[in-house]
């Protein structure tokens, strides 16, 4: 935990109370990362802390600390919104950690609670405020999320009507296609999935998808799905929210790939498939280096990646591959790979995917200011500790 927070952290009566003090086997800590100025927080705070009281009464209470990680924008307004807090604080004035723990949570917006375990630090769950919401009195502490293999437990339907057991899929290669009726880019990516998916059943290979599905009514959700080949969680069915809120699933549509083992081979499938549809490289499972590409780059602004550009020649895109291969395979082993790699051609696909610095305000400015000639190499990262 100290690596994580510090030494120290900030309490009602000053600095200085030790982390020591919160950490321990069996102990949980809540990162609540919020500020003074945005207004779903100034409504979720009060909530929060009638919870936090309530179960500091309960059996578990001594096992349960929250941290305020505060997104204020000056230390004034951090002390007026932490005096409405009954827990600690991370001190103001540690903005470099403040940063660290926002990469690594990958908040992308507040508030957000995030409990991780007390003794080892790793993550328990990121959706605190629903457990806020759904556990008002603490009882499923320490709120372990469930596994795939767990929420996908009992009956399917088949687009005959007919129910389907999972245990009829052991073996089995999983999708989860979060989709809806009602949406555009769903209905257009749908027809492309069939095909793929038809193909891959063809070779042979064991493949379900699973519909999850997002329409507004029974009758939507039974008109789309007669199109599909696959199989659907019932409409309405509770495990399609578990399974959303599990892959923070935020927008539609979403194609998750799920392994023989019920572990996340990737959660870009959709990318992926719009790139291979014949599923050459079915299932997907990620490499050490990939290609910039408009399905492989979404985690160009989550993790830190190193990015080989090049002028897009054949020649100079096996030299990138050259050149970051042994290094890419000796961190992809890693069980927590901090850098990620890839190479491109395009300057406008690193565009697309980088929140660039505000001195760059163009294409033109990101070229006449590294991407010159046959080979640039960017560092592109949220990590200030890496530069």
């Amino acid at each position: 935990m100290e690596a994580l927070l510090g030494e120290s952290l900030v309490g009602k009566a000053g600095a200085g109370i030790p982390v020591k003090s919160i950490a321990g086997e069996g102990k949980v800590v809540g990162l609540y990362f919020s500020a003074h100025w945005c207004p779903p927080c100034r409504g979720f705070t009060p909530q929060l802390v009638q919870w936090y009281k309530t179960f500091r009464e309960s059996a578990n209470g001594k096992q349960l600390e929250i941290v305020f990680i505060s997104s204020d924008r000056d230390e004034s307004s951090w002390q007026e919104y932490y005096g409405e807090m009954p827990w600690l604080a991370l001190c103001f004035q540690e903005r470099d950690r403040k940063a660290k723990l926002s990469k690594q949570f990958k908040v992308k917006g507040i508030p957000m609670l995030v409990f991780v375990d007390g003794s080892t630090g790793k993550k328990i769950t990121d959706q605190g405020r629903n457990i806020v919401q759904e556990d008002p009195n603490g009882e499923k502490f320490p709120w372990e999320p469930e596994t795939i293999g767990d929420i996908l437990k009992g009956s399917l339907l088949s687009t005959n009507g007919q129910e389907v057991g999972m245990d009829s899929l052991d073996g089995c290669i999983l999708a989860l296609y979060f989709s809806a009726h009602w949406c555009p880019p769903c209905k257009h990516f749908t027809p492309e999935l069939i095909k793929t998916y038809k193909k891959i059943r063809q070779d042979g290979k064991k493949f379900e998808i699973i519909f999850c599905s997002s329409d507004r009514d029974e009758a939507s959700f039974k008109e789309y799905f007669g199109t599909m080949p696959w199989l659907a969680l019932p409409f309405g069915d509770e495990r399609k929210q578990k399974l959303a809120s599990l892959f923070n699933i935020e927008g539609i549509p979403a194609l998750i790939i799920i392994g023989e083992n019920r572990k996340v081979i990737t959660k870009e499938a959709r990318g992926v498939i719009e790139k291979d549809s014949e599923g050459k490289d079915f299932p997907w499972y990620p490499k050490p280096l990939n290609e910039l590409t408009n399905a492989t780059g979404s985690l160009i602004n989550e993790e830190t990646c190193l990015v080989y550009l090049t002028d897009g020649k054949e020649k100079s895109m096996r030299q990138a591959q050259e050149a970051l291969h042994d290094q890419a395979e000796a961190l992809f082993k890693e069980t927590d790979q901090n850098l990620y790699f890839f190479y491109g051609g395009e300057v406008n696909i690193v565009y697309l995917f980088c929140i660039l610095a505000s001195s760059y305000t163009s294409f033109d400015s990101l070229a006449n200011d590294g991407f010159k000639g046959d080979v640039t190499i960017l560092l592109y990262t949220l990590n200030k500790d890496v530069l």
